[in-house]
């Protein structure tokens, strides 16, 4: 009986592979899915579907600054926009 057991399965060269490593690597942290309870002749079994986390690499560190910087300057260029309308003279004599 396999208690908490982690089971990799993955595919090498078209091949479905089964793997149930002794530690598990820090890439292989769960995200859960799904779990579904087994019944008879299995009861006190569930499976489970979970997947690891997708790294964050620099590109997306870098793309989220860049994408703020971009949202920040077509903010205060609204502003500016505004503030000059607003503050023009529109035909109106004083």
């Amino acid at each position: 009986r396999i208690l908490n057991a982690l089971f990799l399965y993955f595919s090498v060269n078209g091949e479905p592979q089964l793997d149930q490593p002794a530690q598990v690597n820090n890439e292989y942290k769960r995200q859960f899915i799904y779990a579904a309870k087994l019944h008879w002749p299995y009861r006190n079994y569930t499976i489970s579907l979970s997947s690891a986390p997708i790294p964050v690499s620099a590109n997306v560190i870098y793309s989220t600054i860049f994408n703020a910087v971009l949202i920040l300057a077509i903010l205060l260029a609204m502003a500016f926009i505004v503030l000059v309308l607003s503050n023009f003279n529109w035909g109106r004599k004083g």
